[in-house]
């Protein structure tokens, strides 16, 4: 998402490729060749971890190698010492290329949420998501129960993979802690 916010505008047009149809994970179902707004794309990937919205990011103004050495300088520039991306998505690398710390993840939320569109992102419960033309239409759910369950979630991100199990960065907040 922080990559992604520094390569487009938010009402930038991008298409969905072939390729980013057919990623494995979590994903929204775009149709291929399909258009979207960057900022709806965004909201895909933040609010439902759709992993066609993060290929389609991706992949639309650089490469995919690119674009992860991009992720990688910036993980090292905040700090994540002990992160190393090997994929736009967060999927398991087979050779163990793609991994991090619940420390580095913490440096990461606390960087990611002084941004505000990330920071509403995270908090969204539902997300109505249309093509330009309107001929695609879904509604993409927060993973994260605890939106609605305990008042006062700011949210963050919800993640499973196979190496990592279930991930879960959260924050709360109210007038007395954070």
């Amino acid at each position: 998402a922080l990559i992604a916010l520094d390569l487009y505008d938010l009402n930038e047009e991008l298409v969905v490729s072939k390729e980013c149809t057919e990623v494995e994970g979590t994903k929204a179902w775009f149709p291929e060749k399909s258009r979207f707004k960057v900022k709806d794309l965004f909201n895909a990937m933040l609010v439902g971890s759709s992993g066609d919205a993060a290929c389609v990011l991706a992949t639309s103004r650089v490469t995919e190698k690119e674009f992860v050495d991009l992720m990688n300088r910036k993980a090292r520039e905040i700090g994540m010492n002990s992160t190393v991306f090997s994929n736009p998505i967060g999927l398991d690398n087979i050779s163990g290329g793609h991994y991090s710390t619940a420390s580095d993840l913490y440096k990461l939320a606390v960087y990611s949420l002084s941004k505000s569109l990330i920071e509403e992102s995270v908090k969204t419960k539902l997300f109505v998501l249309s093509s330009l033309d309107g001929t695609f239409i879904t509604s993409i759910y927060k993973t994260n129960r605890l939106l609605w369950d305990i008042p006062q979630t700011v949210g963050v991100k919800t993640g499973t993979t196979e190496s990592a199990g279930e991930v879960l960065i959260y924050e709360y907040r109210d007038e007395k802690k954070d």
